[in-house]
């Protein structure tokens, strides 16, 4: 019942046609699954990355996307420590141009001797890129 300011968000449905594809060896790929999938890679690479180790999160990003942008120029790469808390993945829907997932996420971020709980509610944009699903971008709700 929110109203949302980017139109693809606001007209998004429920996933009505889940079946993606079929691998060469005849397993069914399903979107719900594989959004959830990168999601998951998405915030385990990610605190590798701010931790200061493998930059790999930054290829479940889109090339040339907001989200791209973000992790590669994110400033508090090897300066923080953080660990993932909590992943609530609620509902997927398909817009006309992409796929958008709501989730609700904590994290704890040592930094010196200050520690915090960060906690935010995403809207992730993913879309199927060479037949992987990428993030194109996160907004807050």
């Amino acid at each position: 019942g929110k109203e949302y300011v980017i139109t693809d968000i606001k007209n998004s449905r429920p996933i009505e046609n889940n079946h993606w594809t079929t691998n060469p060896n005849g397993e069914h790929v399903y979107y719900d699954r594989e959004i959830v999938a990168t999601l998951i890679d998405f915030d385990s690479k990610w605190i590798d990355y701010v931790n200061g180790g493998s930059d790999a999160v930054i290829d479940l990003t889109k090339e040339g996307s907001q989200a791209r942008k973000n992790a590669a120029t994110f400033s508090k790469v090897g300066k923080v420590q953080q660990t993932f808390l909590l992943l609530e993945i609620g509902e997927i829907r398909k817009g006309e141009k992409a796929f958008y997932t709501w989730t609700y996420e904590e994290i704890k971020e040592v930094q010196g001797s200050k520690t915090t709980i960060k906690k935010y509610n995403w809207i992730y944009r993913l879309e199927p890129v060479d037949g992987k699903m990428k993030i194109v971008n996160y907004y807050k709700y």
